[in-house]
């Protein structure tokens, strides 16, 4: 039974593989994001103007839009869009962005929030005067 499970697992996996990065106006429709458990989000900024990105621990597949702002409408039609196209996460990690956060509790009411280990660790070298 454990081998049936390990060969299931890496047919998933071998699936994952496969996706690529993409960004609104590509074809994500190809995509398997149902198949991502763990749904990593955060915000970057290109010449000040805001990026928000998704990323799959698992497969590296990222997915990134850039939004006249960082708001929390901004977040809701971005998870939105990639609901629609699948994704349902049981979790996420995310740097604690505000806009960010609210959006995914409306959008995701189910799934864990937790914070990523990158910013957990900034805050707290911070907080404890140390640097980063």
């Amino acid at each position: 039974m454990l081998q049936q499970a390990a060969k299931l697992a890496s047919e998933k996996s071998n699936e994952r593989l496969k996706l690529k990065i993409m960004t609104g106006g590509d074809d994500v429709e190809a995509a398997p994001l149902s198949l991502v458990k763990c749904a990593a989000f955060d915000e970057i900024f290109q010449k000040q103007r805001p990026v928000l990105g998704f990323v799959d621990p698992v497969s590296s597949f990222v997915y990134l839009d850039a939004p006249a702002d960082r708001s929390e409408r901004s977040w809701a039609d971005f998870l939105n869009k990639l609901k629609s196209l699948g994704l349902n996460p049981d979790s996420t990690a995310t740097d604690g962005g505000q806009g960010m956060l609210k959006a995914l509790k409306k959008v995701f009411p189910n799934a864990l929030q937790f914070r990523d280990l990158f910013h957990v660790r900034y805050i707290d070298r911070n907080e404890s005067n140390g640097t980063f």
